[in-house]
């Protein structure tokens, strides 16, 4: 087999690694709009995220690379260790014509190698990286589910949009959950003000740097005009004020649902407001969250891992 190399840094890289890319979604259902998007000024905004650079794992032939596995580093809040880094898996390819050769094995074991003992990683797989995944350790934490309902363009609220958010705190700071990525402003401001290829609508309820509540949308494509929900936080009043400027919002660009991918504690809130489960044969992936601790024995990892997360995410990788 192949060794993988590592790449600390994107850039002088990144026109390689998204024509890699790009090959890799040839054959997926939403591949003209993932390929729209992914440029190298995309690659290189989302390997550079607050927490520090990405670290891939590739395999190179003739000087090109033919398979890659990527993680960028997130801060997440623990309730039993307080702040620590954990790592997400957001790019998994390997080239057609080099699959089956156990490049995504060396790339996935070399990544895992090389990241700081006790960090979590986790990943959103497809069911083509899912085997291999699980062979190396990695565990089912929890399946999100998709959320949905009609826009009900009669709809209005008090909420504004705003370009960037003002506040300090984690939004999610006093979840119940054992586990979550922090979502401050500083976190926030980069993942949707500062992409670079994708528009996404900002929404607060309350002060701007003490909200009520926030919602951050986009619209998925031009051939599906759903308002996709990213960011849902705070109480049963403020998001049924920002649910209702939502439904504003899609009445003017023309949205005919709303859409949104979560953990179960999500969904209780939601379904109070009428987002009901999609069926899974409408859905355009399974989506499941798996993680380990780099470096753990698997007994460790799963007591560190198999807690109560709390996630929500809309472009399907999470990231």
């Amino acid at each position: 087999m192949t060794g993988a190399s590592l790449l600390h840094e994107i850039r002088g890289s990144e026109e390689k690694i998204v024509r890699l890319l790009h090959s890799g979604f040839s054959h997926s259902p939403f591949a003209a709009t993932i390929n729209n998007e992914l440029t190298p000024e995309f690659l290189r905004w989302k390997y550079a995220t607050p927490a520090g650079n990405a670290l891939s794992a590739f395999v190179e032939r003739n000087g090109l690379p033919v398979a890659i596995v990527s993680a960028a580093p997130v801060s997440v809040s623990d309730r039993l260790a307080g702040y620590r880094r954990a790592w997400q898996i957001g790019d998994i390819t390997t080239a057609p014509d080099h699959r089956g050769q156990g490049l995504f094995r060396n790339c996935l074991a070399t990544l895992c190698d090389t990241l700081p003992a006790g960090d979590l990683i986790f990943c959103y797989p497809n069911k083509s990286s899912l085997h291999e995944l699980l062979r190396q350790n990695f565990l089912p934490v929890v399946e999100l589910v998709y959320l949905a309902r009609p826009a009900w363009w009669w709809r209005g609220g008090a909420a504004r949009q705003v370009d960037s958010f003002a506040f300090s705190a984690d939004l999610r700071g006093d979840d119940a959950c054992d586990i979550h990525v922090v979502r401050d402003s500083g976190y926030l401001n980069w993942r949707y003000s500062q992409c670079p290829t994708r528009r996404y609508g900002l929404l607060i309820d309350g002060a701007p740097d003490d909200p009520e509540g926030v919602l951050v949308f986009r619209k998925f494509s031009a051939r599906l005009p759903v308002a996709v929900i990213m960011e849902l936080h705070g109480r049963g009043p403020a998001i049924r004020t920002l649910l209702a400027r939502l439904d504003g919002e899609a009445r003017r660009q023309g949205l005919l649902a709303l859409m949104t991918i979560g953990t179960r504690d999500l969904g209780h809130v939601v379904r109070r407001l009428g987002m009901l489960p999609v069926p899974s044969a409408l859905q355009p992936k399974r989506m499941l969250l798996v993680a380990k601790v780099v470096g753990a024995s698997p007994a460790r990892s799963r007591e560190d891992v198999l807690r109560s997360w709390h996630v929500q995410v809309g472009d399907w990788d999470g990231l």
